[in-house]
């Protein structure tokens, strides 16, 4: 292959030499037939000297096509400016192609048209580039023309395939490969073609047909990579897991590593609860990515190897620190381990450094379902308040002090956000949580009447502002039209809330409108069967109406 590409090198330079060649001779026929000035003369001798410039570009750039695109480029460019012979364009074509200037190349075929007409290989490149700019007509025709002169080619009848396949004309593409696969001409690589069969079969939806078809290609030849990749794909699709996963340990097998078919193998492994094997497919990769290591660590977790699975995560945390699914997992398996202090230590510290971050937040919040103490979260928070007080923050702790009944601390709370936001909204809630604060306390004062009153300054109203002032005007027997009109209030917003129907519900009945309020307990308590104080209004409300 390198003889026959440092051949094909060689003929590109001697075309380009004869040309250079000509146009020297071109030149010293008119140095020798002019007999004016020699600053004419001077003028050849430049141009001369112009054209070795270029064949020096020409080689240059050609040799810097592989190893150094960006000075190819540059040098081609400056041909483009100078040379006039179109010869050069040969392996600047090829260049294009190789860093996918579709576009540039089929530009190209429109300035130097027929030039390089016979030239199959280049015509096989501006075939491709107008399939990839989605000029699929185009391109059919080039591929058309070159298949009927050489109809045995079988990249060319190969991509012909494909461009049938890819722009969607599905039963022309199962024509054209069936005629393929009658060509004797082919018949060492009518594993492609089944291999394309397959493709189109899995386009049309028809999994075992297609299958039928990768099967036949494998049978042809059994280190087929792509082949392998396909069956396992549909047999996935298939619900055929097992299967699926030989596949894909047969398509590594043969390519070594491929990190997006890793990572589904693993996945597929990890499902079937088989994480000694996926452990070995991780392992097996020599440099890994920080997500492999992650995966690693997570299956080497799931088999019962706690501390390798601490290990690779510390690890992992020390070599990039903002990884947060690598710190996660850590406090999934302390958690496991019952290491609370280690836990409340891992995530104090990632608060402080990120006090922003909702997600840390919202598992430091998730551990008071997991046993641990509602205090040691709180002194968590409040540390972060002290240092990096923000909304986040003080939000969590009025929910945590207002599970731990610690009134005064929610009023403290509610104040310090109040403050520090400028958002109307926001503070239309918290305003709602002071009034309910005070009314959960059992205050009845006015107190919690100004409050809402306040809060129905700051819009978009909260609408639970309107559903307790409903229901405390009802509690005190006062201003019930009002409360009526806040019930309905609340209701436009939320008509499928069993609270605030159980609001309204009340309401009525604190009016004496006892059978429509036994209707809307009833409505309510469908809603949520379960709701003790739904029922105990409803059973209050049926007692009056006996």
């Amino acid at each position: 292959m390198k003889c026959k590409f440092f051949l094909k090198k060689i003929l590109l330079i001697n075309i380009f030499l004869i040309n250079f060649i000509y146009s020297e001779q071109v030149l010293l026929e008119q140095i020798n037939s002019d007999n004016n000035s020699g600053i004419e003369i001077a003028s050849v001798k430049k141009n001369w000297g112009q054209s070795a410039k270029n064949y020096h570009l020409y080689l240059s750039g050609s040799y810097d096509m592989a190893a150094n695109p960006d000075k190819a480029v540059i040098k081609f460019e400056k041909l483009k400016r100078t040379e006039s012979s179109v010869y050069f364009y040969d392996n600047y074509i090829r260049f294009l192609f190789l860093t996918n200037q579709f576009e540039a190349i089929v530009n190209l075929d429109q300035k130097i048209k027929d030039a390089f007409k016979g030239n199959l290989e280049i015509e096989k490149i501006f075939a491709q580039a107008y399939f990839y700019v989605g000029r699929g007509d185009n391109s059919q025709d080039f591929l058309n023309r070159l298949i009927e002169q050489h109809p045995n080619d079988v990249q060319l009848t190969y991509f012909k395939a494909v461009s049938l396949i890819k722009s969607g004309k599905l039963e022309d593409g199962i024509k054209f490969v069936n005629a393929c696969l009658e060509n004797k001409n082919l018949e060492s690589k009518y594993f492609l073609f089944y291999f394309l069969m397959s493709k189109i079969y899995l386009q049309k939806n028809q999994p075992d047909q297609a299958l039928k078809y990768v099967n036949k290609s494998l049978d042809l030849f059994q280190d087929f990579e792509k082949g392998w990749l396909l069956k396992s794909i549909i047999q996935e699709q298939q619900g055929q897991i097992t299967q699926a996963i030989a596949g894909y340990k047969k398509f590594l097998d043969i390519v070594g590593t491929d990190e997006p078919v890793e990572k589904q193998l693993v996945r597929l492994l990890f499902v079937e609860k088989r994480f000694d094997e996926a452990s070995v497919v991780l392992e097996k990769i020599k440099n890994r990515t920080p997500a492999q290591d992650f995966d690693l660590a997570l299956v080497k977790w799931h088999s019962g190897n706690v501390q390798q699975a601490l290990v690779l995560i510390d690890d992992l945390i020390k070599k990039y620190p903002d990884f947060s699914d690598a710190k996660l997992l850590k406090v999934e398996i302390l958690v496991s381990l019952s290491k609370k202090e280690e836990v409340l230590n891992l995530l104090k510290d990632w608060l402080l450094a990120q006090p922003e971050n909702k997600q840390i937040l919202q598992v430091l919040l998730l551990l008071r379902l997991s046993g641990f103490d509602k205090k040691n979260i709180i002194d968590i928070l409040e540390l972060v308040d002290k240092e990096h007080s923000n909304e986040l923050i003080i939000s969590a702790l009025i929910d945590l002090n207002f599970e731990k009944d610690d009134t005064a601390k929610v009023l403290v709370y509610c104040k310090k956000l109040f403050d520090l936001t400028k958002d109307s909204a926001l503070k239309s809630k918290i305003l709602f949580q002071t009034a309910y604060t005070h009314f959960a306390a059992g205050n009845t004062s006015n107190k919690v009447e100004n409050i809402l009153r306040t809060a129905l300054k700051y819009e978009p109203v909260y609408p639970s502002v309107y559903n307790l002032f409903a229901y405390y005007y009802a509690q005190i027997d006062k201003n019930l039209g009002e409360a009526l009109t806040f019930a309905d209030k609340a209701l436009t917003y939320l008509p499928n809330s069993y609270y605030y129907i159980d609001t309204k519900a009340y309401v009525l009945f604190k009016m004496g409108k006892i059978e429509e309020s036994i209707k809307l307990f009833e409505t309510a308590l469908s809603i949520n069967p379960k709701d003790e104080e739904v029922l105990k209004h409803l059973n209050l409300a049926k007692s009056f109406g006996q």
